[in-house]
């Protein structure tokens, strides 16, 4: 599943993501695709010995979200 999310970003396919505005949460088809493709960014590019989310440099959350975003 997140190799074919993957090669949709490599082909410039943006998958819809729907967000339930009432509570923030991911929603819809692509939920699951791209929970795990967040977890993913979180994994590789927040230190283990970071506990809390509040902790992680702006720099790092700057740089997560722009790959988001692409």
């Amino acid at each position: 599943r997140l190799k074919d999310l993957t090669v949709s970003r490599n082909a410039d396919q943006k998958l819809p993501i729907q967000f339930d505005m009432s509570t923030g949460k991911v929603i819809g088809d692509n939920r699951a695709r791209f929970t795990s493709f967040v977890a993913l960014l979180g994994r590789s590019k927040v230190s283990i010995l970071i506990d809390k989310w509040d902790h992680v440099p702006e720099e790092v959350k700057n740089q997560i979200w722009q790959t988001i975003m692409v």
